[in-house]
């Protein structure tokens, strides 16, 4: 077990708590400034969020699964797999976090230029 890994499957957890905070606050019409170009204003708050939800929800979901997957893996619980089985699934689940960063990436990118002015 080494201690950079459960720092870095920490502060990934870590990140999807935050995103759930982000989220929480899209819900209710908000919209963080964490997702905002500095002096930037929001013309339709509600509709910024609704555009963010269905893509925020999915990479909130897979940075649990990162670091669950992770942690899991850091303290040898998924040892029945095997040496090739456990990369293979360290791999799989970093490609569909980059997946999942991407298109949220992308539709915070479409959000920002038809609600931001």
């Amino acid at each position: 077990m080494s201690w950079f890994k459960i720092i870095f499957y920490a502060v990934i957890i870590g990140l999807g708590f935050y995103l759930v905070s982000l989220l929480r606050k899209l819900k209710n019409g908000e919209v963080p400034e964490a997702l905002l170009p500095p002096n930037a204003k929001v013309k339709d708050g509600e509709a910024f969020g609704k555009m963010l939800m269905p893509s925020g929800i999915i990479f909130t979901v897979v940075t649990f699964l990162f670091g669950i997957e992770g942690y899991l893996s850091a303290f040898g619980v998924l040892k029945f797999l095997g040496k090739t089985g456990n990369k293979i699934i360290d791999v799989l689940i970093v490609l569909v976090f980059f997946v999942a960063f991407g298109f949220f990436y992308s539709k915070m990118h479409e959000a920002i230029s038809k609600y931001v002015r």
